[in-house]
């Protein structure tokens, strides 16, 4: 068979293999529950009206204000967008009940694979969406999205649509803002930024520190020390006699876009961090800053021992470190990469009790809360295979096999629809069909909440959304028997 058309058959292949992974995404996301908090942001409850009533905490400043959620506006804001609106736009084609299953598996649907296509683009330094090379970074990330195989442990897309906004989504937005420095400082691509494109990074400079609970964290451990790693490589380069003038030349040197949004975005950041103390949401549950970091250790050891995913992910990275090194395959910059992840990641493990605590993160690692170094190991896996793979410096055929033998074990493990909502639309039809303004529940799974609702009045904020959607004639409130 003619070369060209084997690169035709295997182009064809990688969009076929992802056009399937998008369908099946939203088939599995599909079968999920809604969640707890849904009511009360989309409606939103008293408490989250005041954090989109102020969506920079002006409150806090000049009144010393305690609510929910204080630096957390636009989290809170595009969820109440969206299903304000989508669930709506949906019922044009589906009944009403289906509409918000269906406007859930969208929204996480999109966010998933915007952040492996960014991912792709990341790997490849910036070829079209559709080149060969990016599509074959995009299947090479694509089956570590797990959804139900090993997401209790690196799962980046929530099982809650919620947590899927606060944390993937807000990843998805971080990313977006990093990507034009990393193409700068990894691929060495000089091309001078649009004016379209500043603006959306001082859109994201904005937006960025105030979305999600991890996103100010994040930036401030990377941009200073990016920053002061430039300044400090440049001025190891400086020929001059004096230091003074060194260290100003090392500092005009870093590019003038990443001096601005990094001290624009890191002292909003700081900040988000100030009026964050406010958040009335961290005194739900009183733990000391000991007690939590004793809880570190174990909370790591149950992140890798419980399933295999990760600890594979980990395997193959260290094994395409290890070839990288031998064959010195764009071994300086890799290893670079590769340091520059271990050390962030560690000085974010080591603050993350800093960050309050959750009953449901009994450990204070979850998949969530490590989600950046979830999705650094994701792009470095993703990135260091690519090099191998288009490297003609090792033969590749058992490097191949092993790949394959990975990506199968991902796909696999992942391969399977559970069907988790089936009582509460059950349920929902119930509530719809009742003529009673007060329904006692027959069945025994939960309904727009975390657990059984055991009072009439707990079902307030729901019932509104329901009514809100067009699935009750009437805001009837309900609990179970």
């Amino acid at each position: 068979m003619p070369h060209s058309k084997l690169q035709k058959i295997a182009y064809f292949s990688l969009i076929l293999f992802l056009i399937l992974e998008v369908v099946f995404a939203v088939i599995q996301h599909y079968q999920f529950p809604l969640d707890g908090d849904l009511a009360n942001i989309v409606l939103p409850d008293p408490g989250y009206q005041k954090v989109l009533d102020d969506p920079f905490g002006w409150g806090v400043i000049w009144n010393d204000a305690t609510y929910p959620a204080t630096n957390r506006f636009f989290a809170h804001w595009f969820q109440m967008i969206y299903f304000k609106n989508v669930p709506l736009w949906l019922q044009a084609f589906v009944d009403p009940i289906n509409s918000i299953y269906l406007a859930c598996a969208l929204a996480k649907t999109v966010i998933q694979f915007i952040l492996v296509f960014v991912l792709g683009i990341a790997i490849t330094s910036g070829r079209s969406w559709f080149s060969r090379d990016h599509l074959l970074a995009s299947v090479l990330i694509s089956p570590l999205f797990q959804t139900f195989g090993y997401n209790g442990y690196m799962g980046i897309i929530d099982p809650s649509i919620t947590y899927t906004f606060f944390y993937a989504f807000a990843s998805l937005l971080l990313f977006l803002f990093f990507l034009p420095f990393y193409k700068i400082s990894f691929h060495g691509i000089t091309t001078r930024m649009s004016r379209l494109q500043k603006l959306g990074l001082l859109l994201l400079t904005f937006v960025v520190p105030f979305h999600g609970p991890l996103n100010a964290a994040v930036i401030l451990i990377v941009c200073p020390l990016v920053l002061i790693y430039v300044c400090w490589k440049n001025f190891n380069n400086w020929k001059g006699e004096s230091w003074i003038n060194g260290i100003w030349s090392a500092i005009k040197a870093i590019p003038s876009s990443m001096t601005f949004f990094f001290i624009l975005i890191s002292a909003l950041s700081l900040y988000s961090f100030y009026i964050g103390r406010n958040n009335s949401e961290n005194y739900w549950v009183e733990v000391s800053i000991l007690e939590r970091y004793a809880k570190l250790p174990l909370g790591v050891y149950y992140q890798f021992t419980q399933k295999l995913g990760l600890p594979l992910l980990l395997l193959f990275v260290l094994i395409n470190s290890l070839l990288i090194n031998r064959f010195g395959i764009q071994k300086k910059k890799l290893n670079n990469l590769l340091q520059w992840i271990g050390i962030l990641s560690l000085i974010y493990l080591l603050l993350l009790p800093l960050g309050g605590y959750r009953e449901y993160r009994p450990n204070i690692v979850r998949r969530d809360t490590i989600m950046p170094i979830l999705l650094a190991l994701f792009f470095y896996f993703g990135l260091s295979t690519y090099v191998i793979l288009k490297s003609d410096l090792l033969k590749k055929g058992r490097f191949i096999a092993a790949i394959c033998l990975f990506e199968i074990i991902f796909l696999v493990a992942d391969a399977k629809v559970m069907e988790k909502n089936s009582c509460e639309k059950e349920t929902l039809q119930e509530l719809a069909n009742s003529v009673e303004s007060e329904v006692l529940l027959e069945k025994d799974c939960t309904v727009m909440s975390w657990r059984k609702i055991e009072e009439f009045d707990h079902s307030k904020n729901s019932a509104a959304l329901l009514y809100y959607w067009g699935i009750m004639d009437s805001p009837k409130s309900f609990k179970h028997k």
